[in-house]
Order: C-alpha cells, then sequence, then structure tokens
C-alpha cells in the first residue's frame, strides 16, 4: 500500500503528487451522498489536472464521527497525457 491522495472537507480540496510535485487540486464539481461530509463522486480540478474519486463511505454506529473506504477509485486526467485510473482505499477520521 501506498499514500496516493488526500482529500480534505475544509477546504476542499484533493492533494496528489504527480510527478515529484504536491498538487493541492481544489473540487470543482460532485454529486451523490457518500457520507461524514464526502460525495459519492468528487471532481477536482487545476490548470492542467482534474481527478474524479469516486467512494462509498462506510461507517459503524459505535464509530459515528469516522468511516472507512473500501470501494473507491481515483480518476487522473492530464492535458496531453493518457489518464490513470487507480483503485483506492482509506479511512475518514472527524474530530
Amino acid at each position: 500500500m501506498a499514500l496516493v491522495a488526500m482529500a480534505t472537507t475544509d477546504p476542499a480540496s484533493l492533494r496528489l503528487t504527480i510527478d515529484g510535485k504536491v498538487a493541492d487540486l481544489p473540487i470543482s464539481a460532485q454529486n451523490g451522498i457518500g457520507g461524514l461530509g464526502y460525495s459519492q463522486i468528487t471532481e477536482y480540478r487545476g490548470k492542467t489536472t482534474t481527478a474524479t474519486l469516486q467512494i462509498v463511505v462506510k461507517t459503524d454506529v459505535s464509530t459515528p464521527k469516522s468511516g472507512s473506504i473500501s470501494d473507491a477509485t481515483l480518476r487522473i486526467d492530464r492535458a496531453g497525457q493518457a489518464s490513470v485510473v487507480i483503485p483506492v482505499a482509506g479511512a475518514i477520521g472527524c474530530a
């Protein structure tokens, strides 16, 4: 496993490292309810990069402010480059 991206809700952005450079992409569109402040499908857009994160958030009654993401994909589209789709997983922790 490796850290490929980090999504945040405040501010709503996605942090990626592409070609050794860190990029923070602001949210540009969202659709559906994913849970815990996240949408099911969220698009983040920079100058030459668009990333689409599609997630399913699972929560447990015993820990209502946290969740897990075991079924998700991250699609990265860059101008003049091939698109990449990566299966991803993660965790959400809220204070």
